[in-house]
């Protein structure tokens, strides 16, 4: 039987991938950035482009897939974005989910990264800030606001997912 990754394990994995995505190409570590620290889904990014209001430490951004309405701290969001993001006009060049993938799979040490029977890639910053989320004694409803879920039962869903290489 294969064993899941511990958090632990999971957060590792992800601190690496983004630290080898920094040697690799600036622009790919800036989009692995944002989702590692903010549990992003790869299409949301292009949520940055269209932000619904901001201030000048939040932004609050409407994710894909319907989801609720989701504030995002400024300061999580990658470096080099920031000053593009408090600019009235600034646009992002965002990488299409596909690009994205590829240079994720190039980055990470796990290529076949599973959760049930699945294949995921950067979904792993997703499950793994969630998890962190609930580690640090965050309520159900508490992580459901910050990650921009509509239900309960998705942030269930990724604290009982088991992540896995196969």
């Amino acid at each position: 039987m294969i064993e899941p990754l511990t958090l632990t394990a999971l957060q590792s994995t992800c601190n690496l991938i983004v630290a080898r995505a920094l040697q690799y190409d600036y622009n790919v570590y800036n989009h692995l950035y944002t989702l590692h620290t903010t549990g992003m889904r790869a299409g949301d990014l292009f949520a940055l482009n269209s932000i619904v209001s901001k201030n000048t430490t939040s932004i609050i951004i409407q994710p894909q897939k319907n989801n609720a309405t989701r504030s995002i701290e400024i300061d999580r969001i990658a470096p080099a974005w920031q000053s593009t993001i408090k600019d009235t006009n600034g646009k992002l060049a965002i990488y299409s989910v596909s690009t994205l993938i590829r240079h994720f799979n190039n980055l990470t040490p796990y290529p076949n990264l599973h959760v049930q029977n699945k294949q995921i890639a950067t979904h792993i910053f997703r499950y793994t800030y969630i998890k962190y989320l609930r580690d640090a004694g965050l309520s159900l409803a508490q992580i459901k606001t910050i990650i921009g879920e509509k239900t309960t039962s998705a942030i269930n869903m990724y604290l009982n997912a088991s992540l896995y290489v196969s």
